[in-house]
């Protein structure tokens, strides 16, 4: 598909010089050949049929979310679970501003380890 995409692009970005005279146009001029969009359908269904909504990603997924919930909510009644520098900047910014911050840059490995030491 990647090759297509090239191929196909190619000889329609080849007329322009620059960057701004693409923006311009209000055309695609990225795109994929009408023989190869068939293959792009059958490769999403297949992603989504056997890896997207493959069970154990779907059992995964749910167990994050529920991990995540649960942090945000212990971290909303108690505050002072938070990292001091994330503590220190909820009064300016807001409780939830900050915990959303701070969840969103942790990494899974931490997010369990801070879940199991926080809720077990």
């Amino acid at each position: 598909l990647l090759a297509d995409i090239v191929h196909t692009s190619r000889p329609l970005l080849a007329p322009f010089r620059s960057c701004d005279q693409v923006r311009t146009m209000c055309t695609p001029l990225v795109a994929l050949s009408t023989t190869a969009e068939p293959q792009l359908v059958e490769m999403e269904s297949f992603l989504y049929e056997c890896v997207y909504r493959h069970p154990e990603v779907v059992r995964t997924d749910a167990e994050g979310q529920s991990m995540i919930h649960a942090l945000f909510n212990n971290y909303r009644r108690d505050p002072t679970n938070l990292p001091p520098r994330f503590a220190a900047r909820v009064t300016e910014q807001g409780v939830e501003r900050v915990i959303c911050d701070y969840i969103a840059g942790m990494t899974d490995r931490f997010c369990m380890a801070e879940h199991a030491r926080l809720i077990g």
